[in-house]
């Protein structure tokens, strides 16, 4: 009998850490499986499930698994795996929003910092040495997105002469040879 109990906090366990990785209430879960199927599942339902003192029927199951986005057989999986995989992923998109954010402030400031140097260009003609208004002009007006990319491609490249090997992540170039021999 323990190693049912013990199968039901890992299945409610995966229930629980699939759900918070999606950003849902346990309410707004029973609504969406309510709605979905012949279950009826209500909030404490799910809180049961959950905490492992109530089994989950198949049925269920399938309607949780649609309700979440996931496969069924991800719901009886040693919850470690879930747990990790839903950890990483939520660090993932953490990461993702933090680098938005980044960029859009980034272009918000260079949107600012281009516009002043439109205006100052233009207002200082005559009073400047031509060939700074012309560096000037050509700043404002250069296609720095295009270049950015550019150069993000020539690092791509220039790091994919280096290869990670061996579970240390050791970082060698790629022409080297296992046998300790670079190539000839």
């Amino acid at each position: 009998m323990e190693d049912v109990d013990n199968f039901d906090v890992m299945v409610g366990k995966n229930v629980q850490v699939l759900r918070e990785s999606i950003g849902i209430s346990q309410s707004k879960l029973a609504d969406a499986v309510s709605g979905q199927g012949p279950s009826s599942l209500h909030q404490q339902t799910i809180v049961k499930i959950e905490k492992g003192t109530r089994p989950l029927k198949l049925s269920e199951a399938v309607e949780l698994a649609w309700a979440l986005d996931t496969k069924v057989d991800l719901l009886f999986e040693a919850d470690e795996l879930v747990i990790d995989r839903a950890a990483r992923l939520r660090s993932c998109i953490e990461r993702f929003h933090e680098a938005e954010r980044g960029i859009a402030a980034a272009v918000k400031h260079f949107d600012k910092a281009r516009g002043a140097l439109a205006l100052w260009a233009g207002s200082a003609r005559g009073h400047v040495p031509a060939n700074v208004i012309k560096q000037a002009e050509y700043l404002a007006n250069r296609d720095v997105i295009t270049q950015i990319k550019v150069a993000m491609q020539e690092e791509e490249n220039s790091q994919q002469q280096y290869q990670v090997v061996d579970e240390q992540r050791e970082v060698v170039p790629s022409d080297y040879h296992r046998d300790g021999a670079g190539a000839q």
